[in-house]
């Protein structure tokens, strides 16, 4: 009987001693990583993303009724992505349609990854509005030695 008190007693310090030695501060799983705006990344500390949205098919505008252009965190693998701002475009005039999407720069932190991914809804035969397009390939900014720059390129779907 006194092993088993003994032996509970040991394994009771030596989860104690584990524990004391974990980096409790900064395992946010939110990503506490505060970005510095003294930073030197200007595509970071402009808050904005200017690009166009292309199409790789014969593209026609009249059945078009709105593009939805996202910028989302990546970083997490095997993990949905964040949507940390989203633009909606009504009005098609020429392509490839240009496009500026603000940002709150706090939110973005150096060594993370983020990328701008946009959708096309178009009417159907019916007069349905259906998506038409997507972008079927990564388009990253702002980090990992990207800008705030980006050309997207939308498949027919």
């Amino acid at each position: 009987m006194k092993t088993t008190l003994l032996f509970k007693r040991c394994i009771f310090v030596f989860i104690l001693a584990l524990l004391a030695g974990c980096p409790w501060e900064g395992m946010n799983k939110d990503r506490d990583l505060e970005y510095d705006l003294e930073s030197e990344n200007p595509s970071i500390a402009a808050g904005v993303i200017n690009g166009t949205a292309d199409f790789s098919d014969g593209f026609e505008n009249e059945q078009a009724v709105k593009l939805i252009i996202k910028l989302e965190d990546t970083s997490l693998a095997d993990a949905a992505s964040i949507k940390l701002s989203e633009i909606t475009i009504d009005t098609f005039e020429t392509v490839p349609i240009q496009f500026t999407i603000g940002f709150n720069p706090g939110d973005i932190k150096e060594g993370m990854s983020y990328s701008v991914s946009a959708t096309l809804y178009s009417l159907d035969d019916n007069g349905n509005e259906t998506m038409s397009h997507i972008n079927t390939s990564n388009f990253p900014v702002l980090t990992n030695g990207f800008d705030n720059t980006v050309n997207l390129l939308l498949d027919e779907i």
